[in-house]
This record gives C-alpha cells, structure tokens and sequence, in this order.
C-alpha cells in the first residue's frame, strides 16, 4: 500500500468505543531497495577473481543473504496515528516504535534529510527513513527528539495534532490504553 489511507469517520473496535486508525501510510523504501540491489550486482564478478569460485561463492552468498534480510526489514516505513499512539515501523513490521500521543510535545515537517535506515542525527536524535529527503521532527514530552522520514510530512503532522486535540477534547481514549 503506497497510499495513504485519511479515514474520514473514524471506525470503531467492535468490543470498544476506542476508534481505529484516523492516518495510515506506507512509503516505499526506493533508496534503500535500489541501494541493496546494486550492491548485490558485482557480486557475481568475484568468482572471476584469481581466488576462484571455492573462495568467493560462499562470500557472495552470505552478502546476499544479508542484503536480502535487509531489504525485507526495510522496504518500505509505515506510519500510523491512533487516538492514543504514533507508531512507526520499517517492513513487516519487525522493526519499529510506538509512542504515545500525550509523550509528543511537537510534530514538525523537515527538508533536506540526506541518510536513510536508523542512526544518531546528534541534536536532532534518532532518523528512522527508508527514501527521500523530507520526514517529521519530533519532540517528546521529556525533551527527547527523532525523525522520522515520510513523503507527506504535513498531512502526518497534521493527522498527530487532530489526535492530540481530540484526546485532549475528552474524545480519545482512557489512561489505560496509553501504555
């Protein structure tokens, strides 16, 4: 799914009053895709070394391997905003985090990211991107800070402020639901 999918209504759980997803949207990971592959494409060229295939074969297929796990980890962040959390995760859902909405203090749309995977960005904290240059700041309640990469990062912004201002209106979810 690379659209986003912006419920107008909220649908409800069937045994609770909680709504379900208001945001939800998946990028592809075209830099980290296109990235892994071309690494994979000079592997086969090993073989022509004077080492010889016996050496080279099993190094070039635990290279693949691992560049293979790293595409199905990472090809592709979906991002989601309940009444109650922020959730982000990288592929099949392995690898992610979920916040809860009342721990963000701000959502800010930023341009010009130039890294992509999970790494220390210094003062701007943790970057969680798979493609392009544009991705959310946000500050958490106890001043931590990340970013997380998206192509829409207005509308993400936008979709985590509704969230907080209808949980603050009373029309979110309860305390218990928070953890």
């Amino acid at each position: 799914m690379n659209r986003s999918e912006k419920i107008p209504e909220m649908a409800m759980h069937e045994e609770s009053p909680v709504p379900m997803t208001p945001y939800r949207h998946t990028q592809p990971g075209t830099v980290i895709r296109w990235a892994f592959l071309g690494g994979l494409l000079p592997l086969p060229l090993l073989a022509l070394l004077p080492a010889g295939p016996a050496l080279w074969i099993p190094l070039m297929a635990g290279v693949a391997l691992l560049a293979l796990l790293m595409l199905v980890l990472f090809w592709s962040l979906t991002l989601e905003v309940t009444p109650v959390h922020f959730r982000f995760s990288f592929g099949q859902g392995l690898i992610g985090r979920t916040l809860p909405l009342v721990r963000v203090a701000a959502c800010e749309p930023v341009d010009g990211i130039r890294a992509w995977g999970i790494h220390w960005a210094g003062k701007r904290g943790w970057l969680y991107n798979v493609s392009g240059t544009r991705a959310v700041a946000v500050t958490l309640s106890d001043g931590g800070r990340l970013m997380v990469g998206t192509d829409e990062p207005e509308a993400l912004c936008a979709a985590v402020a509704r969230a907080k201002a209808a949980f603050t209106a009373g029309e979110g979810a309860g305390p218990e639901l928070l953890a």
